[in-house]
């Protein structure tokens, strides 16, 4: 299984977000950088994502990181043997609204 670590610090843009996931998981250039390209591609990875400072990248995209996020672990949690997203920084430090937490 391929591995690769993030950086929320090289994630405070959507398209930063899109590129360092597509490039983590060598997608295709002509990927959509939607959420539900998000989906069809991580819902059929053979990878374990860590992804390293989280904050940045919340506190940059706001509601969006998080619904990338929500994302990330409803593929972790229906692919358990293809899919895993590790956190090393916990989200909740992250300085984000809870309001961007819960409108998903």
């Amino acid at each position: 299984m391929k591995r690769a670590v993030l950086n929320g610090a090289d994630m405070m843009t959507r398209a930063d977000a899109y590129a360092q996931i597509w490039c983590a998981l060598d997608c295709p250039e002509e990927c959509s950088a939607n959420l539900d390209a998000l989906w069809d591609v991580v819902s059929t990875a053979s990878a374990c994502l860590t992804l390293q400072n989280p904050a940045p990248m919340l506190n940059g995209l706001g509601s969006y990181g998080c619904k990338m996020l929500w994302v990330l672990f409803k593929a972790a949690e229906d692919i358990r043997s293809l899919f895993a997203v590790l956190f090393i920084d916990a989200v909740l430090n992250a300085d984000v609204p809870v309001s961007h937490a819960v409108n998903l």
